[in-house]
């Protein structure tokens, strides 16, 4: 599954310090990368923030200078700053979700999807920031090349990393 985003040169402004989007080229961005970035987002700080942070990256888009033309730098810098923004959310506001804050008229299948959601949140919320981040971009269907260049990191960290979090998921579930 390639995750590339498919920009030509074309998309690209030439800057005496680089390279920065063109209108077209960052409309393209936002039409192939906004769903999935928002999945990232969501794996990382749940669904409440998941918007607010694709669209802080999306903003620092805007006025982003790169140093060549390549779609896959410019996925690699988003998953970077998603990643980043999550954490820094995360640190300035821990928001707890409980079932008091499902409508009164919830009925009990959604109850048990809250609940279930919940477990599973909880669960997630006990791994290390790295292994959240991992787990999270291998779950969308990314390789572990492709999170090891979003993430800064070696394909075989990476392996490794997944392997531990795995492992405590299992553990964890039982």
């Amino acid at each position: 599954m390639s995750q590339h985003l498919l920009l030509s040169a074309d998309d690209f402004l030439p800057l005496e310090s680089g390279f920065r989007l063109s209108e077209e080229g960052f409309s393209k961005v936002v039409r192939q990368k906004r769903a999935a970035l928002k999945r990232y987002a969501e794996g990382m700080v749940g669904g409440n923030w998941a918007e607010d942070i694709v669209q802080n990256v999306f903003i620092k888009l805007l006025g982003q200078v790169f140093r060549d033309c390549n779609g896959g730098v410019v996925m690699v810098w988003m998953y970077r700053v998603a990643h980043n923004e999550s954490f820094d959310l995360a640190r300035r506001q821990e928001r707890i979700r409980t079932p008091e804050t499902l409508p009164e008229t919830a009925t009990r299948p959604e109850a048990d999807r809250f609940e279930l959601r919940q477990r599973i949140d909880s669960i997630l919320a006990q791994l290390a920031p790295m292994e959240k981040a991992c787990f999270n971009l291998v779950h969308q269907g990314y390789s572990y090349k492709e999170v090891g260049e979003s993430l800064d990191i070696t394909e075989d960290n990476v392996a490794v990393i997944i392997h531990r979090a795995r492992k405590k998921i299992t553990a964890m579930a039982i």
